[in-house]
Order: structure tokens, then sequence, then C-alpha cells
């Protein structure tokens, strides 16, 4: 499932969570929660922040998920009927392959084997050249050689392979109608999760490719997914119906057939104030990642509250924006002391009050966070010592820089390092953070440069300076807002939703703001 679909379904939740009508009511499986039964009917419109390229992922990549999200499946999916206290799906990144999709089931023989059992009963799209038939494992093999350059007329890896860099298959195999055997030359522990729901591999058909050499003409573009792509007008509009033959079920409740909506809209707006007109006079019902309208600004969202009181907040987490990264092989840095003040000078909780407005999650996190549901250690669990780190001391801060040999000079500095910042990231952290720094003798120079060479600093200059951070932009979490109003939504994955009244009347923003955690491997010298 694609992270823009993701972003919907979560979005549609708050629909559901935040409105009963009249009706039928229903207790959710996932919460435990009486709420508005789902209705069927409907459109969606959403807003899109940029021209969709085309279909083809092996041509445009992941741009082509703008048109073939919903259209197109992959083997497997997350499960919407989660239970809340196991995943609250409050995270942008989920589980998304714990359930089968196009595959009924899969299984690992041996190291080097994978098997996958391809579903039943599932038909492509009523539209030429596949007319309806139904999928079979041939159709699985094809797109995989096609991916990979291992058979059906291809004999190149395509460029936009990169996720399956390492990997080196002996075959992927049809050896039935709805197997599919996919084998390895030697180990590789993410090959699973590649086969599985890589952004690459969503099945494509293979007469279309076989006839056109490509998808990149959405006209042609058929798949077995919930919706069927009808319209697309350049500069304006993306628009998709319901497949009335589609094959799924709502996992929260069985006995509906899915999907719910009969017309999905992409409302294409480049510039963000006509989107935000769009979605205060409920032109769009919707803005956030699907469409890449997400804002970056508290201050829009405080506005909107004022302006639109009926829209509902419900918050989602991904990664922060924010991370420094340091020249942990030189001095001053290479002192694990070091790092810990300057993970002790700074106030989380403030930070979170002056600069998020309250919205962030200050609870620190390792390389694998809380989206790593089944391994992730919590910060409840580290050893005191290590979460005593976290806390607000700037006195205890001090006296370790005291006992790593950095005391006060005159000047009150006991040391000064430069932080590189890409520029296109706000500033205004860093001054802030830097500002904490400045309270315990830390002198930072913040030095803007471009994105790119973010890159080269963190490989060569930061390791070259003495005393040089990075700011890294790769930390955990950020969070986002999903504000809904006046719908009652039911929903799954790549099914979308219906609602009960006219959709005009709900309105969806997400707002992209991000955490004021920190990395803390740095700091511990991890």
């Amino acid at each position: 499932m694609s992270a823009t679909l993701l972003a919907l379904i979560l979005g549609a939740s708050v629909f559901m969570a935040g409105q009963v009508w009249a009706g039928k009511y229903v207790t959710d499986p996932s919460t435990g929660k009486v709420v508005s039964a789902p209705e069927y009917g409907g459109t969606l419109s959403f807003a899109k922040a940029g021209e969709p390229p085309n279909p083809d992922y092996m041509v445009s990549a992941h741009g082509a998920g703008a048109f073939t999200s919903g259209v197109l499946g992959r083997l497997t999916m997350a499960d919407w009927a989660t239970p809340r206290d196991k995943h609250d799906f409050v995270l942008h990144n989920v589980p998304t392959y714990t359930i089968g999709n196009l595959a009924e089931s899969w299984s690992q023989p041996d190291p080097l084997t994978y098997i996958v059992k391809v579903r039943q009963g599932v038909h492509w799209h009523d539209k030429a050249p596949m007319n309806g038939r139904e999928l079979t494992a041939d159709d699985i093999e094809y797109n995989y050689h096609r991916i990979l350059g291992l058979g059906s007329g291809f004999t190149e890896r395509s460029e936009r392979a990169s996720s399956w860099k390492g990997m080196q298959f002996e075959s992927i195999t049809a050896t039935d109608k709805w197997t599919v055997v996919f084998k390895l030359k030697e180990l590789n522990l993410r090959a699973l999760a590649v086969i599985l729901d890589d952004a690459s591999t969503s099945i494509y058909p293979p007469e279309v490719i076989k006839e056109h050499g490509d998808a990149t003409d959405w006209r042609n573009l058929v798949g077995t997914g919930p919706f069927m792509l009808t319209d697309y007008v350049e500069g304006s509009s993306v628009t998709w119906i319901k497949n009335p033959d589609y094959w799924g079920y709502d996992e929260k409740y069985p006995e509906n057939r899915l999907p719910y909506i009969d017309k999905l809209r992409a409302l294409i707006m480049p510039e963000a104030a006509t989107r935000l007109a769009a979605l205060r006079t409920g032109r769009v019902d919707y803005m956030g990642l699907m469409g890449q309208t997400q804002m970056t600004s508290l201050d829009q969202v405080r506005s909107l509250q004022r302006t639109n009181p009926e829209l509902v907040w419900w918050p989602i987490y991904n990664r922060s924006d924010n991370a420094f990264g340091m020249n942990v092989q030189l001095p001053p840095f290479d002192d694990i002391r070091v790092r810990k003040a300057m993970q002790m000078a700074i106030n989380l909780e403030e930070i979170n009050n002056a600069y998020y407005g309250g919205g962030a999650d200050v609870i620190p996190q390792g390389t694998l966070t809380s989206m790593v549901t089944e391994v992730v250690t919590h910060f409840e669990d580290w050893p005191e010592d290590v979460k005593k780190v976290f806390d607000y001391d700037p006195e205890g801060a001090e006296a370790l820089l005291d006992e790593a040999g950095y005391p006060r000079g005159a000047d009150g500095i006991r040391f000064k390092t430069e932080l590189l910042h890409a520029e296109a990231f706000d500033v205004n952290y860093l001054e802030l953070v830097a500002s904490y720094w400045n309270k315990i003798g830390v002198d930072v120079e913040i030095d803007l440069v471009l994105c790119q060479l973010i890159i080269l600093g963190y490989r060569e200059v930061s390791f070259v300076r003495a005393s040089s951070m990075v700011n890294c932009h790769w930390t955990p979490r950020w969070f986002s807002f999903v504000a809904a109003a006046q719908a009652s939504v039911s929903s799954r994955k790549s099914s979308m939703s219906s609602v009960r009244r006219p959709l005009r009347h709900c309105r969806v923003m997400q707002l992209n703001s991000f955490s004021a955690m920190f990395n803390q491997l740095p700091c511990l010298g991890v």
C-alpha cells in the first residue's frame, strides 16, 4: 500500500471517530468504540500539489503512485483491523505487509527460497486488453521479471530497482497457476520485505506492457484494485471510479464488500493559497500526504482552527527533520561526556511548548523507533543512567564538560563548533537549540549550505574539522495533524471510504511539523 493512500485512510478514520449521525451503529473491533456504520456512495475530493508524471513506476518511479494508488495491487498490505492497542496508526509508517492482498499466503522453506501463493478469484478491471480475466501467477512472474531482468523478454535489471540492490536472484518462477517461487543466490535479510511490499512491486497488466512497451499512458492503465482510473485533465484533475467487481471485503466489517465510495478526485492546485481557500470553502475534502499538500506552519493551522472551528484534529507522527550528527572521531565530540553534555543542555519540553505549540512528541527514541513495533526497546525500558541523559540538566552538563577538560575561558566559552544546516529547512529551530548550548559555554556557528552539500559536508567536512556538527534531517519522528468535519466514514487501506452526507461538508487537512526529539545515538556514542 502506498504512503499516500495510507494518509487518506488515517484521515478517514478521523471522520468515523469524530462524528456520529442517526442510523445504524457498530462497534469498531480495532478500538472497541461504538461508531456510525459505514455507508456506501459519495465522492471524495482532495488537493494535489503537483502534476503527476505518468503511471509507470519503471519510468517515473515514486511519482507513478499519483495515478496507480488504488488501481494496482501488491502482494500484501496493512491490516486496517489491527487492534489500536497493538498499533495505534498515529505513526505514518505502519506494518504494511501483515496480511495478503494479491498473495493469499507466503512461506520460506529454506533460507534462499520464498514461495508465494497467489489469491484466487482476483480479476483485472473489465477494460481492454485485460477484459476482466483472472489474475494468475504468470502475471506476478512477469512483473518481477520486468523489475529484475530475469525473463519474460527482460534481460536487464530496471534502473528503478534501487530497493533490490545487493539482492541476487537465481530465478523467479510461476511453478503453477497460483504459485510463484523466488530463489535467491545468497541470503539477504531484506528480501522478503522487498518482495512483498516494495514500491516497485505494484502488479501492472502484462498485456498492456507487451502491446505498448510500457504503461506511461494513463488511458491504458488497468489494474486489480478497488478503483479504476477514468480521467486525467492536465493541470486540472485526476479521477477514479469504483471497481464494481473488486474482490476485497472490509477487514473490520467482513460482510462489507469494498470499496465504499463511488468516486475519488484529485484537484491539482500548485499554489498553497489556492489549496487553503479550497479547504476553507469545502471545494476539497482533504489535504495531506495524499496529494503532497501537507502544511508546514502551525500559524496556518491555528488560523484555520479560528476560521473553521468545525475541523476536527488528529495527530499522526513520523520522523523529525532535525538531528545533530557529531564528528565522534575527533575532539571534542570523541568524548562521550561532551556528547552527553550537549544533550543534557537542551530543554525538550520548553522547545516543544515554544516552537511546536505543545504538539510534539518529546520521548527519546533510538534508530529503531516505536514505528518498529515488534523489536523496539521503548524509552521507559532503557537503563536509568541512559534515560537521565535526556533530562534537562544544564548544571550536570557543565560538570561533565569540566570533567572532560573543557572549562570556561575568560570569555565564558569552553569551545567553538560549526553546525552545517541545509538552507531549505527552518533555521529558527537551530538557533533555539544553539542558545541552550551557548548557556553552557559552547559557541555554535550555524553555516547555511545547499541541501546537496549536506551530504558532502557529512561525509567529508565534519570529519576533517575537529569541532563540527551536521543537522542531518533524519531523526525518528515529526508530528502531523489530520482535521475533519461533519462526516461519517469507514475505511481501509486501498479501498477508500464513503460518507453518509455530501462530502463537500467535510474537510481534512494534514499539517507537517516536527517533533522536539533528538537523535540520541551521537550523544551516547553508540
